[in-house]
């Protein structure tokens, strides 16, 4: 497949991406493959989100020769100051969610400050790398447009719309992550019958 994601731990530092091919079957997946060794070595160099997406859309653009391109989001989370820095190419905003009494559509803030083009699309292509306050409780919600592209027998998306709909009906029932996430795949399924 054409989907990657994944962690690493590191000097006090919690490190997390997520990607996606914009095509299917064997080239997706080997350009996923491409894209993971080019991860595992730069886990050892410490570079900061933008420098890693500036390093991966090189190997994006010279491995698929501009037939296939890739988003991207990665992100650092320091824990001693709990700043969050990310960086996104063309990535499904992942959604901030901060910790309150009571979730509302104003609780749900989409990472959008740091969204470059997609990896490939261009070897000149440029990153930047914006961070934010992390505090305790707060949620980060990550996912590929494959969530967002559900379709229903009439053809229609799930969207972001119900994406944030389920998110706050879920929080507010107090759920754990993990019946967050049973839920919400739940609510899909029953869309797309």
């Amino acid at each position: 497949g054409g989907d990657i994601w994944g962690y690493y731990e590191k000097n006090n530092q919690f490190y997390m991406w997520l990607g996606d091919v914009t095509g299917h079957g064997t080239p997706a997946a080997l350009l996923t493959s491409a894209v993971k060794s080019a991860i595992v070595i730069m886990e050892e160099q410490n570079h900061s989100p933008d420098q890693v997406l500036k390093n991966l859309n090189k190997v994006v653009y010279e491995v698929s020769k501009k037939k296939l391109m890739m988003t991207f989001f990665i992100a650092c989370y320091d824990y001693q100051t709990h700043e969050f820095t990310y960086a996104s190419a063309g990535q499904e905003p992942p959604l901030w969610i901060h910790h309150g009494e009571e979730i509302n559509k104003s609780s749900i803030e989409p990472l959008t400050e740091a969204n470059g083009p997609r990896l490939g699309q261009s070897l000149d292509s440029r990153y930047a790398s914006h961070q934010v306050k992390i505090k305790p409780g707060d949620l980060l919600f990550c996912y590929t447009d494959g969530l967002v592209d559900v379709r229903s027998v009439d053809d229609k998306a799930f969207g972001e719309r119900k994406i944030t709909k389920s998110l706050i009906d879920s929080l507010n029932a107090k759920q754990s992550t993990s019946t967050l996430v049973d839920s919400l795949n739940k609510i899909t399924k029953e869309f797309a019958q």
